[in-house]
């Protein structure tokens, strides 16, 4: 997550001329000593790194795409677009992450090699401290290699590889178009296609309500939550082309399907979210009774079509929002407290360091819970697989980020700025703040990576506006993110 700026020149070098070179040398070595199949396989991978590389919005979309669109019908078993798998276990969502992953390792390194301006102190704690996380990882990888073989990289697949998402995002998202394309995107894919496939998702599981029949996964609700938090935040301060009224009138569709999918993990993030926006952000006050009055009205809406149908909205809500406050009282809740209590009971044989990759959750075997099986809180996994090192450096990159985007929140548009970055680390705290409920009882999510990482551009992008044209984005075409 790390938000570093490099010269106009910088990296020019290495997407035009070195890529190829190395992707013609490996090519040529590989026809000569291995079948063409493997030959096929490693230029196929040359050509996809090069295109992560030179095409940032092109290839966050398809993460997006590729990721989300199977859970979409996660509750139907009948997907559209089934996961796309290589070698049985590796989905090409991994792929594509695993590809940022390098491109952000290559990009801080020319970062390093040739970035001469001295960076805010904020910026570069960030930086550092994703950094260390980083090695931290790869430390927990490789001291599990020997008796765990393969199995090390698989669990950090599974676990942490969702953090190149947002370091990618955040340095590869450099010019004010791109940014404005992918955050167009992201509210189409996570609000529009949501909500567009509703009656499909219907027709295929059935009419039926309630925790047993829900139309999406937590991670799809919570990312309907911040597609439509994000589009009244842009539209209220005319950040996007986009009327008033659209996100408005979204509030009671959006509302009335959290409510009824009864994610308490995302109910959970919406009052994180809302708390930060009215006491931290100190929103203005007409917004806040702007939504104030779209919460009365959805909650009017929702209440008259639920009486027509016999539904009991407030029974209902009572019932699955009392474990929030009484988790014990809740069946899920409950036994998440006991997984939560079994994998803390094998933590602390290794309080600093923890497990490390490969030998999954062993603490789960005490409760009956499959060892594959997340803690089902982010915060737990941690200390369990990276120890209390691995969690204070988790944070550290939190709360470096969270001083990134608090420091740009009060930008206003003009000189340079444009208005949608000006808006985006309003939008990334929100996210932040809600994500940060949400990983108390899940692990890393997609949407929160994606938009916490385009608020973090955003902000760099600010910053580069306010140094003057020598610090700000290239012109398209230099490298990298040629994509406009």
């Amino acid at each position: 997550m790390g938000l570093v700026h490099l010269p106009g020149s910088a990296g020019r070098a290495f997407g035009a001329v070195v890529v190829p070179l190395l992707a013609a040398a490996l090519l040529f070595v590989l026809l000569t000593s291995v079948p063409a199949l493997y030959a096929l396989a490693a230029g196929l991978a040359v050509a996809g790194f090069y295109a992560v590389y030179r095409l940032p919005v092109i290839s966050l979309s398809a993460l997006v795409v590729f990721t989300v669109t199977p859970m979409l019908f996660q509750m139907t078993s009948r997907s559209p677009l089934p996961e796309v798998v290589v070698g049985g276990r590796v989905s090409l969502g991994d792929l594509i992450m695993t590809a940022m992953l390098l491109a952000v390792v290559l990009r801080a390194a020319a970062l390093l090699a040739r970035s001469r301006r001295r960076s805010p102190a904020a910026t570069t704690a960030a930086a550092v401290a994703f950094g260390a996380l980083l090695l931290w990882l790869a430390f927990s990888v490789a001291r599990n290699l020997a008796p765990y073989g393969v199995h090390t990289i698989g669990q950090f697949r599974y676990s942490y590889l969702l953090l190149a998402a947002p370091a990618y995002a955040a340095l590869f998202l450099r010019t004010s178009t791109q940014r404005r394309r992918f955050v167009a995107f992201l509210l189409v894919y996570s609000v529009g296609v949501t909500l567009a496939v509703v009656p499909l998702i219907a027709s295929l599981k059935g009419w039926s309500v309630g925790p047993g029949s829900r139309f999406f996964p937590s991670s799809v609700s919570l990312g309907l939550l911040y597609g439509w938090a994000a589009l009244f935040v842009l539209s209220e301060r005319g950040a996007l082309p986009v009327p008033r009224w659209l996100a408005r009138g979204l509030a009671l569709p959006v509302a009335g399907l959290l409510v009824l999918d009864s994610h308490r993990s995302v109910w959970l993030a919406a009052l994180a979210m809302l708390a930060l926006a009215l006491l931290a952000l100190r929103a203005a006050t007409t917004t806040v009774v702007r939504l104030i009055t779209l919460t009365a009205a959805a909650a009017v809406a929702l209440l008259t079509v639920a009486t027509l149908w016999g539904f009991d909205v407030f029974g209902y809500i009572l019932v699955r929002g009392s474990a929030i406050v009484a988790p014990s009282t809740g069946d899920t809740s409950a036994w998440r407290l006991r997984l939560w209590r079994a994998n803390l009971a094998r933590w602390r044989e290794h309080p600093l360091t923890g497990d490390g990759f490969g030998g999954y959750y062993a603490g789960n075997a005490t409760v009956g819970v499959a060892q594959t099986m997340m803690p089902h809180s982010l915060y737990v996994q941690t200390l369990v697989v990276l120890g209390l090192v691995g969690l204070v450096l988790l944070v550290g990159v939190v709360a470096a980020c969270a001083v990134v985007l608090w420091r740009s929140r009060r930008a206003a548009p003009g000189a340079g700025r444009a208005p949608l970055d000006a808006a985006l680390p309003v939008v990334g705290l929100l996210v932040l703040g809600g994500a940060l409920a949400f990983w108390s009882v899940y692990p890393l999510d997609l949407y929160s990576c994606l938009w916490v990482g385009v608020a973090l551009a955003a902000a760099a992008g600010l910053r580069g506006a306010r140094e003057g044209p020598r610090a700000s984005a290239p012109p398209t075409g230099m490298a990298p993110g040629s994509d406009p």
